[in-house]
C-alpha cells in the first residue's frame, strides 16, 4: 500500500508535459538492469519471465553503437498491432522479419507487460537502460505513452494497455478508440 501511494503522489507531482523520469530512489527496483540480458542485437531477454523483448517500439530503430532507440515509433489501433506482429513473423518485406533471428514476435499479454514496468518510476514507468528512449510514444500521443497488450476485456469488447507514462493498467472500451505504441516480445524456443 505504501509503494502504491508513494506511486500516486508521484504521478500527481507532474504535469503531462513534463516527460523526465522521475524514481523514488529509496524504493528496490522492479526492473533492474541485472536481471536483463542485453543480446547486443536490439533485444534483451528477461531472465524472470525468459520472454526476449525488442528494445525499440515498432517505428524505432536500434543502433547497437549507441545503444539506444532512434526514430518515432508508430502508434496503431489495436488490429494495427497484431498485424505489426504478424508481419514480423510472415512478411520477408517487413524490416522487424525474423527480427535478431526470431520468427515468433507478438504483442504481449498485459501481465508480460505489467512484467517489465519499473513500479518506482514514472515518465517513463518503464527501465530506460534496457528500453531507451521508451517515451518517444509520449510524443507521438501528446504526452502520454501507452502500449497495447493482447489481453481482451470480454465485458466491453475492449483490449488492457499499459500507461508506460504512469505505469497504470487500463482498458479501452473499443479497438478503435485511440492508437497505441507497440513492443513486440517472442517467447523462448
Amino acid at each position: 500500500m505504501k509503494k502504491l501511494l508513494l506511486a500516486a503522489a508521484i504521478t500527481l507531482s507532474f504535469s503531462a508535459a513534463a516527460i523526465e523520469q522521475s524514481c523514488e530512489m529509496t524504493l528496490a527496483a522492479s526492473t533492474p538492469t541485472a536481471r536483463f540480458i542485453d543480446n547486443n542485437d536490439g533485444t534483451a531477454t528477461d531472465q524472470a519471465t525468459k520472454l526476449t523483448w525488442m528494445r525499440c517500439s515498432v517505428g524505432q530503430n536500434w543502433d547497437n553503437q549507441t545503444k539506444t532507440c532512434e526514430g518515432k515509433p508508430v502508434t496503431f489501433f489495436w488490429q494495427g498491432a497484431l498485424q505489426a506482429a504478424e508481419h514480423a513473423r510472415t512478411n520477408e518485406a517487413n524490416k522487424l522479419y525474423h527480427f535478431a533471428g526470431k520468427d515468433n514476435w507478438r504483442v504481449p499479454n498485459i501481465k508480460e507487460l505489467v512484467s517489465i514496468r519499473e513500479q518506482r518510476c514514472v515518465y517513463p514507468a518503464m527501465n530506460q537502460v534496457i528500453f531507451p528512449n521508451v517515451d518517444a510514444i509520449a510524443q507521438a500521443e501528446g504526452g502520454y505513452a501507452y502500449l497495447w497488450s493482447s489481453t481482451p476485456v470480454i465485458a466491453d469488447q475492449g483490449i488492457m494497455y499499459l500507461d508506460i507514462t504512469a505505469g497504470g493498467v487500463l482498458a479501452s472500451s473499443s479497438v478503435v478508440d485511440y492508437a497505441r505504441g507497440v513492443l513486440l516480445v517472442a517467447d523462448p524456443k
